[in-house]
């Protein structure tokens, strides 16, 4: 038979032995441990389980006591989570309560993929209407993103390490959180995000959340490669958050060959009292896809910009969205499907050579319809023409 602990769902151990010693009269000092054998908890078991706990428990002012922790024997339900945890993990703290702040330093849980260490202090408050401190510094460090391919469902690969610092003030929510992070190998098995993660990645970010909205004073992801920035200020009902993007080589995208095609977006977040707004513009010289037809259309390079409403109510719709060069022009807009309405959203092409797909030389193309939803149905209306238009076939052409 199991011994059934009552607390936690389905924590269980086969056996186990508990020693504790405190004796106020002799000493303040206290030990406790508990070993187990074969614990099981809802989807997790451990061959062995350790768990000690020692030092003073003071009267009147703060004690501080170490926990120390050791399972080993380490299984899940799920391959994938198994994958992840390893078959050992360490871990250890110092705790201190009593008078004055709680808080909790050098924690540290280690396995064979990822060190997690720590910090926290929680300092509160009995007064009404008065707002308590948390602030917590915690790190990470993956040795090993592979264990984690199985959890995610990617092809990982690579080193990462972590940190982040977060001083918060509850029960308002509001403070700052701060995040720095590296990134060395990396890899998702996906190739056009690999070939942009094969230089060292750096992440920083500094957030603030107060009574004005989020203001997010820095966001800077990057590599050789890529980089994305934003900042700006962000509320229910007001605000702006700007954004761009970098491409060194958009070819990297593709896998066209060729020399280097930087490709840059920029735009911003925009919040109203009626809608939130995206919008973006952009574009890059000479893109390539691999493909000889639309290269040619693509030589002279390409510009984007558009607008997407999020209204508080209604369906979101395209306000305008515009890709074109000398050569090809592409236009949608209008309202995208909703909870209570469908899509009636309107686009057009032009092309200046018709006979671009043929190899031939010939007169524009215009091209303009409607794309309507009913239900899981979609249907399409097409119109146009042009001058000259040419299919390189030369019975149809003359």
């Amino acid at each position: 038979d199991r011994l059934e602990l009552p607390m936690g769902d389905g924590l269980s151990l086969a056996s186990g032995q508990l020693t504790a010693t405190f004796d106020r009269d002799n000493s303040n000092q206290m030990e406790a441990r508990l070993d187990a054998n074969a614990a099981r908890a809802t989807g997790f078991s451990a061959d062995t389980l350790s768990l000690s706990l020692s030092g003073p428990l003071r009267q009147g002012r703060a004690s501080d006591l170490a926990l120390a922790l050791e399972a080993s024997g380490l299984s899940a339900e799920d391959p994938a989570v198994a994958e992840a945890l390893g078959n050992r993990i360490t871990g250890a703290a110092d705790i201190t309560f009593g008078e004055g702040p709680v808080s909790i330093e050098n924690l540290v849980v280690e396995g064979p993929a990822l060190r997690l260490t720590g910090a926290a202090r929680y300092d509160g408050t009995t007064e009404a209407g008065e707002q308590a401190g948390l602030t917590v510094e915690a790190g990470a460090e993956i040795a090993d993103l592979a264990a984690f391919a199985s959890l995610t469902g990617l092809d990982l690969a690579g080193q990462a390490d972590l940190s982040v610092t977060a001083d918060m003030q509850l029960p308002a929510g509001t403070g700052r959180i701060t995040a720095e992070g590296t990134g060395e190998n990396l890899a998702t098995g996906i190739p056009q995000a690999d070939a942009l993660l094969a230089s060292p990645a750096t992440l920083a970010l500094d957030l603030t959340r107060d009574e004005t909205g989020i203001t997010l004073s820095e966001l800077a992801i990057g590599t050789d490669e890529m980089s994305l920035t934003g900042e700006g200020r962000l509320a229910s009902d007001d605000g702006q958050i700007t954004y761009e993007l970098a491409l060194t080589d958009a070819n990297l995208l593709t896998g066209a060959a060729g020399d280097p095609v930087p490709f840059a977006v920029a735009g911003a977040i925009t919040q109203t009292p009626e809608a939130m707004t995206l919008t973006a513009q952009g574009g890059g010289d000479r893109l390539a896809l691999g493909i000889e037809a639309l290269d040619d259309l693509l030589s002279s390079g390409l510009s984007l910009d558009a607008l997407v409403t999020l209204p508080g109510d209604g369906a979101p719709r395209i306000d305008r969205a515009r890709i074109e060069n000398d050569a090809l022009r592409l236009t949608a807009s209008r309202p995208l499907a909703g909870a209570d309405s469908e899509m009636a959203l309107d686009f057009g092409a032009w092309l200046a050579n018709s006979a671009t797909f043929t190899g031939g030389t010939a007169g524009p193309l215009e091209l303009s319809g409607r794309l309507t939803s009913e239900g899981e149905a979609l249907r399409a209306t097409l119109s146009g023409g042009g001058d000259r238009i040419g299919t390189g076939i030369e019975a149809v052409d003359a």
